[in-house]
């Protein structure tokens, strides 16, 4: 019980703060708000303890006890800066909760920061408290993105989009698609098609082995979990209610791509973002492993939500009402699937 008071008062905290920061008049009531979701997200992170997959490995790392196979110079640093300064465990976990939520709180802008706050919260905060290295990728990621979106401002787009390779090198698959980014899908044929192309390549013909050797070619670390019994099985999430939940607002995304790509031309890149969160789910139910590309791509659904708010039509509050609330249940259904959380003080 204590877990679910916990994150859904994080939740609450952004909602209201979020909402505040966008349509507060006062700028500095709004300035105020963006501190509040800051502390919202980041306390509960800092102060944890023994909460996250990753948990008992970072501390090993950092004491010494196991080594790292960490490259990436961002966590390096923020480590070498702990241990400089001889500080405790905990510490790491406090610096990195620090640059992660930072971004979300601070460099989003006014536009939509609402929206991408709080569903930031109800898709990524739970995660984030697992896959740390990966989660600090992201933070930029999104805020790349948003400036790719929402501005013209393409200095800051791509320097953003490099300050996530300091975190974690899996952002390399994500800025392939960048290639992709001008790609037009208008055809009803050849967006479904896919879909329905991937589900039987890669769910029913078991095509996944051979997307993880390309996978594997591009981030050389996971090729040794190939083979192995504790990453190459189903997912806890690949079916049922949670993977459903999960893609329905991709999937409403490829269905009101025409009106999305008439508010905003940049769109069509969001729309392949959503066509690749399928088939990574997709991939995701065959090889567990593979949800790191999940995880990677976990934010396409704060930009979908927020864009098919503001499309021309006259259900799109019906259709967002019905997406937040799924959403909220699968916020829900997820706090039972990371260890209860407890902070440092017991």
């Amino acid at each position: 019980m204590y877990s679910y008071i916990v994150y859904n008062s994080v939740l609450l905290s952004s909602l209201l703060f979020g909402y505040l920061g966008e349509y507060a008049n006062s700028r500095g009531v709004r300035f105020l708000s963006r501190i509040f979701v800051f502390l919202g997200l980041f306390l509960p992170a800092a102060i944890r303890y023994d909460v996250g997959y990753d948990f008992i490995s970072y501390s090993n790392i950092y004491e010494g006890i196991t080594p790292s196979l960490t490259i990436e110079p961002g966590y390096l640093f923020l480590q070498g800066v702990a241990h400089s300064l001889h500080l405790s465990t905990q510490w790491i976990f406090v610096l990195t909760s620090f640059i992660m939520y930072f971004p979300i709180a601070f460099l989003i802008r006014r536009k939509s920061y609402f929206l991408i706050v709080a569903f930031y919260t109800l898709f990524v905060y739970i995660d984030s408290l697992s896959f740390i290295r990966q989660y600090l990728a992201v933070s930029f990621l999104i805020c790349g993105l948003y400036y790719y979106l929402y501005s013209s401002d393409k200095k800051k787009c791509i320097v953003l989009n490099v300050f996530s390779l300091l975190f974690h090198l899996s952002s390399v698959a994500y800025l392939m698609t960048f290639f992709f980014r001008k790609l037009v899908i208008r055809r009803t044929i050849f967006v479904w098609g896919i879909v329905l192309l991937s589900y039987i390549l890669i769910v029913r013909m078991n095509f996944a082995g051979f997307v993880f050797d390309i996978a594997a070619l591009i981030l050389p670390r996971y090729a040794s979990y190939a083979d192995s019994p504790v990453w190459n099985v189903e997912t806890e999430l690949g079916s049922g209610a949670g993977v459903f939940i999960r893609l329905l607002i991709p999937f409403t995304v490829l269905l009101y791509r025409d009106r999305l790509l008439q508010q905003n031309a940049k769109n069509c890149f969001l729309v392949f973002l959503s066509l690749s969160y399928i088939v990574v789910n997709f991939l995701t139910m065959e090889i567990d492993i593979l949800a790191r590309l999940n995880n990677l791509l976990s934010f396409v659904v704060l930009f979908g939500i927020s864009e098919l708010l503001k499309m021309n039509s006259i259900n799109r509050r019906v259709v967002v009402s019905f997406l937040t609330m799924l959403s909220l249940l699968l916020f829900e259904k997820n706090i039972s699937n990371v260890y209860p959380y407890q902070t440092i003080w017991g």
